[in-house]
């Protein structure tokens, strides 16, 4: 008998997470408080003028068995023109544990002053404008998340959204090349 790969992948997944939230479930939930420190790389492709930009930034989160809540702040070098050099944002997420490995995905709210500037060309600095604002929504994830005891350590999360200005008219994709936590 063969089995469709893809079939086989969905289901091991699946059993994955059903195994991983039943025990979950045994334990009682408590309330942690988690402080951040990532190094990012954030990029606006609406202008492909612009170029990216590293910097770092400190966050928070409170967690209540699958789901936490945080909020933090950004920075990045500045660049010609761009308003302020960081960023707000808060998050809601859903996230399980099976082992160390704690892999989290949800939305995220934001006000960014680390949006390119327009163009220098004036005739795509007149189409560009539009589609740069301040605030931004997007999907956060971070699948290689992992809690050591006190530690959360997470490498290579993403993030894809969109401008707020125009949705849907200019991506934000943003790397969190390294996550570093400690519980409170």
């Amino acid at each position: 008998m063969k089995i469709d790969r893809p079939l086989l992948h969905c289901t091991t997944v699946a059993a994955l997470l059903w195994c991983g939230t039943a025990k979950a479930e045994e334990t009682t939930p408590r309330l942690e408080h988690v402080l951040t420190a990532t190094f990012t790389q954030h990029n606006a492709l609406a202008s492909l003028a612009a170029s990216p930009r590293y910097g770092p930034s400190l966050g928070w989160s409170l967690s209540l068995g699958h789901v936490v809540v945080g909020a933090g702040v950004r920075w990045g070098l500045p660049a010609a023109g761009a308003t302020v050099p960081f960023e707000v944002y808060v998050r809601a997420a859903l996230t399980m544990r099976l082992g160390a490995w704690a892999p989290l995905v949800g939305p995220e709210l934001g006000l960014s002053g680390l949006t390119p500037p327009p163009s220098r060309s004036p005739q795509f600095s007149e189409i560009l404008e539009p589609l740069h604002g301040p605030f931004y929504v997007a999907v956060h994830s971070e699948l290689l998340r992992f809690r050591f005891k006190r530690w959360l350590v997470s490498a290579m999360g993403v993030d894809f959204g969109t401008n707020l200005a125009s949705p849907g008219a200019a991506l934000r994709v943003q790397f969190d090349f390294i996550t570093v936590g400690f519980t409170l």
